[in-house]
């Protein structure tokens, strides 16, 4: 990490990232918070862009973590299989999408490189 004010834009988003996940199963509220969240995230030197890229793939993990993810609980529903046998063969994708959440908190560049390159942000 290149220094102080990096390591604490590193340290927001895992903060800001784990409050977001706390309250994974009420994705409602997950979309009240990210706007409430994203300012103080910018203040400590967050890129906006990235902080919302991670709201929404945090929202996407959100929705298929045990025991109430919504879309395994249609899922389930609607394949009339039961609701465990599909949690556990999802479950390989739901921990490349943590690892994939890490590296993503760790590594702005990811993230930004695609816009960056479009001139889209600077």
């Amino acid at each position: 990490l290149g220094g102080h004010a990096e390591l604490q834009g590193v340290l927001s988003q895992a903060v800001l990232l784990r409050t977001l996940h706390l309250v994974a199963p009420f994705q409602h509220l997950q979309a009240l918070l990210g706007p409430l969240l994203i300012p103080p995230a910018i203040l400590l030197g967050v890129d906006p862009t990235h902080m919302g890229i991670l709201i929404g793939f945090n929202l996407t993990v959100g929705l298929l973590t045990p025991p109430l993810g919504g879309v395994l609980l249609i899922l389930a529903t609607v394949l009339k299989m039961d609701y465990w046998r599909l949690v556990r063969t999802v479950l390989p994708f739901l921990v490349a999408e943590l690892i994939l959440l890490a590296v993503l908190i760790l590594c702005p560049e990811v993230t930004l490189a695609l816009p960056r390159l479009l001139g889209l942000i600077n």
